[in-house]
């Protein structure tokens, strides 16, 4: 019984936050504490083995409508587990903020921390949190004026600011922001950097010595509202998962008119 009830305990953990979990087993702060070792057992025969993870076979899709507020849409792989924020103290205020951030949806595999999320919160606010006049058209991204490059920053940053994930440096990466005006969207990429203090316990178990994670990213800008998707993978599972994570990025739509 004790056991099992660690085991649920450690999964809801992971499922909170998959990437914190997974990278802080090679950073430090989780391996150090008794309690992980005595339930990593425990987990180990829930997850498949990394090479099971990297075997290059193609993850099935399937389409997911949001149901809770009808606001969007995407493909996502059948295997990722799915939690939809629907609870008044989990969604975002109008200024974008809540318990979990500007965060709405959230979908991942728990073995490898692939994570897609979905973020909404208005134009307004994230102009004013980087001290940009907020006074005109905000429905378009002609509007609002910014240039491709800059708004990514900006994007990242307030991303960043809210995760307040001091292990990881990421940036975007150059030359990937693509401002598509027509279809009201913008493309671009991430590059996150992971502090790896144990890197002899990271190459043993996942034949790796340095922690690189790609995240593809879309923002939909609609009735004054931003709506961003994240969907990210480490650099050892980018074969495995990327081309699918990219396909919930461009398969990405917010409903309504």
């Amino acid at each position: 019984m004790f056991a099992k009830c660690v085991l649920s305990a450690l999964l809801l953990l992971i499922c909170a936050n998959p990437v914190s979990t997974y990278t802080h087993l090679y950073t430090g702060s989780i391996s150090r504490r008794g309690a992980v070792k005595s339930v990593a057992p425990l987990l180990l025969p829930f997850l498949p083995p990394p090479a099971a993870l990297a075997d290059g076979v193609a993850l099935t899709m399937t389409n997911y409508v949001d149901k809770e507020g009808k606001e969007f849409a995407l493909r996502i792989p059948t295997s990722f587990y799915v939690l939809r924020r629907k609870d008044k103290g989990d969604l975002p205020d109008k200024n974008g903020n809540g318990r979990r951030g500007a965060t709405i949806f959230t979908a991942g595999n728990m073995a490898s921390a692939s994570v897609i999320a979905v973020e909404r919160f208005p134009v307004k606010s994230l102009l004013d949190e980087a001290g940009i006049a907020s006074g005109g058209d905000l429905t378009t991204f002609g509007g609002i004026g910014i240039g491709a490059e800059k708004l990514a920053e900006l994007l990242n940053l307030r991303r960043e600011r809210e995760r307040n994930n001091s292990k990881a440096r990421t940036l975007v990466v150059k030359g990937s922001p693509v401002l598509e005006e027509s279809e009201g969207t913008l493309k671009f990429q991430l590059r996150s950097d992971i502090d790896v203090q144990k890197p002899e316990l990271l190459l043993e178990q996942e034949g790796v010595s340095e922690l690189v994670r790609f995240t593809d990213a879309k923002a939909v800008l609609k009735r004054g509202e931003m709506y961003v998707i994240y969907a990210g993978a480490l650099q050892q599972y980018q074969k495995s998962e990327g081309e699918a994570l990219r396909e919930a990025v461009s398969s990405f739509v917010v409903l309504g008119g």
